[in-house]
């Protein structure tokens, strides 16, 4: 049988305003969206084989605080859905990111292993991924792809408007390719928040 790591998915998730404000202020701040960079080998580094994405520089600037409360207002009961056990937060990550035209990610995980943790005191435990986008929908693609463990085909999680899908960082991902429209019009992108959980590390 078939075994898939545990994942949720939350429908509706931001109220309407703040819905709204998410997507005005990702349209209002295009210009400080840069292209995205993987941690690879220890290092930080823009790989378009690898990735292809643009990312905020200014994160969700004055929306951070209200969308990391809804966050932690839902994080028990997500914990619990994912039959991971509870454990006190000692880091949020929050990235907005935009794929547009040719936008992807390989398969991969989001806790880091090996080297790439360097001197880090904290591990990524809990990964979301909040979608949003403009109405009507005009990209296609940008499907989440959630591995089995073991042989098996991904499960498929469409990036619906206004849907976070919640799933441990340790679950092997991708982001399906995206196709837009002729003329890469941001507006037409797929829009998203990730959002990772960190779990202190043991003291030596």
């Amino acid at each position: 049988m078939t075994r898939y790591p545990p994942h949720h998915v939350i429908d509706d998730f931001l109220p309407a305003a703040l819905h709204a404000e998410l997507l005005g202020f990702t349209m209002a701040n295009e210009a400080k969206f840069q292209p995205t960079a993987v941690i690879n080998d220890g290092q930080t580094d823009y790989k378009p084989g690898t990735r292809q994405s643009w990312a905020c520089e200014d994160g969700l600037g004055p929306l951070k605080a209200p969308f990391h409360d809804l966050i932690e207002a839902q994080r028990e009961a997500m914990l619990a859905a994912l039959g991971l056990p509870a454990f006190e937060v000692a880091r949020v990550e929050l990235e907005l990111v935009a794929h547009r035209g040719g936008s992807f990610f390989l398969p991969h995980i989001d806790t880091l292993t090996s080297m790439n943790r360097g001197d880090r005191q904290t591990d990524r435990i809990l990964t979301t991924v909040y979608y949003f986008q403009n109405q009507p929908k005009r990209f296609s693609g940008g499907e989440l792809a959630l591995f089995p463990f073991g042989a098996g085909e991904p499960l498929i999680f469409e990036p619906s408007d206004n849907r976070l899908v919640a799933f441990p960082s340790f679950a092997m991902h991708e982001v399906k390719s995206i196709t837009c429209p002729p003329g890469d019009n941001f507006a037409d992108a797929r829009f998203a928040v990730n959002c990772w959980l960190h779990r202190a590390r043991p003291s030596a």
